[in-house]
Protein backbone atom coordinates (compact mmCIF):
# COMPACT_ATOMS: atom_id res chain seq x y z
CA UNK A 1 0.00 0.00 0.00
CA UNK A 2 1.49 3.18 -0.83
CA UNK A 3 1.93 5.71 2.16
CA UNK A 4 1.05 9.70 2.51
CA UNK A 5 4.12 11.48 1.47
CA UNK A 6 5.46 8.71 -1.22
CA UNK A 7 4.14 10.18 -4.17
CA UNK A 8 5.23 8.86 -7.75
CA UNK A 9 7.33 6.55 -6.25
CA UNK A 10 4.91 3.70 -6.14
CA UNK A 11 1.23 4.10 -7.55
CA UNK A 12 -1.67 2.15 -6.88
CA UNK A 13 -4.94 1.70 -9.34
CA UNK A 14 -7.32 -0.90 -9.74
CA UNK A 15 -7.40 -2.70 -13.11
CA UNK A 16 -10.34 -2.88 -15.02
CA UNK A 17 -10.81 -6.99 -14.21
CA UNK A 18 -12.51 -7.21 -11.03
CA UNK A 19 -10.31 -8.89 -8.11
CA UNK A 20 -6.98 -7.08 -9.82
CA UNK A 21 -4.81 -4.56 -8.89
CA UNK A 22 -2.04 -3.03 -10.66
CA UNK A 23 1.00 -1.47 -9.26
CA UNK A 24 3.16 0.35 -10.48
CA UNK A 25 7.03 0.13 -9.08
CA UNK A 26 9.53 1.75 -11.02
CA UNK A 27 12.46 -0.57 -11.87
CA UNK A 28 15.06 0.70 -13.67
CA UNK A 29 15.35 -1.41 -17.14
CA UNK A 30 18.14 -3.54 -16.06
CA UNK A 31 16.40 -5.37 -12.84
CA UNK A 32 13.35 -5.61 -14.84
CA UNK A 33 15.57 -7.60 -17.01
CA UNK A 34 17.29 -9.50 -14.68
CA UNK A 35 14.12 -10.30 -12.41
CA UNK A 36 12.38 -11.30 -16.00
CA UNK A 37 15.44 -13.29 -16.78
CA UNK A 38 15.34 -15.68 -13.90
CA UNK A 39 11.42 -16.69 -13.53
CA UNK A 40 12.28 -17.68 -17.06
CA UNK A 41 15.04 -19.79 -16.51
CA UNK A 42 13.17 -20.90 -13.45
CA UNK A 43 9.72 -21.29 -14.70
CA UNK A 44 10.08 -21.56 -18.66
CA UNK A 45 8.46 -18.95 -20.88
CA UNK A 46 5.17 -20.14 -19.98
CA UNK A 47 2.03 -17.35 -20.19
CA UNK A 48 1.73 -15.35 -17.14
CA UNK A 49 4.36 -16.94 -15.10
CA UNK A 50 5.69 -13.53 -15.12
CA UNK A 51 3.20 -11.78 -14.28
CA UNK A 52 1.79 -14.28 -11.35
CA UNK A 53 5.75 -14.76 -9.68
CA UNK A 54 5.55 -10.91 -9.55
CA UNK A 55 1.61 -10.19 -8.09
CA UNK A 56 2.67 -12.96 -5.52
CA UNK A 57 5.44 -11.21 -4.15
CA UNK A 58 3.53 -8.21 -3.84
CA UNK A 59 0.83 -9.79 -2.11
CA UNK A 60 3.74 -11.08 0.46
CA UNK A 61 4.94 -7.77 0.77
CA UNK A 62 1.73 -6.56 1.77
CA UNK A 63 1.24 -9.43 3.87
CA UNK A 64 4.28 -8.30 5.92
CA UNK A 65 3.53 -4.81 6.22
CA UNK A 66 0.02 -5.57 7.36
CA UNK A 67 1.62 -7.78 10.14
CA UNK A 68 3.88 -4.82 10.85
CA UNK A 69 0.94 -2.66 11.56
Amino acid sequence: MMAEGEGERGKERKSRKKGFVVVEVPLSIEDYVRLETVVIRKFGRKRGVFTAFVRDCIMQKVAEEEKKM
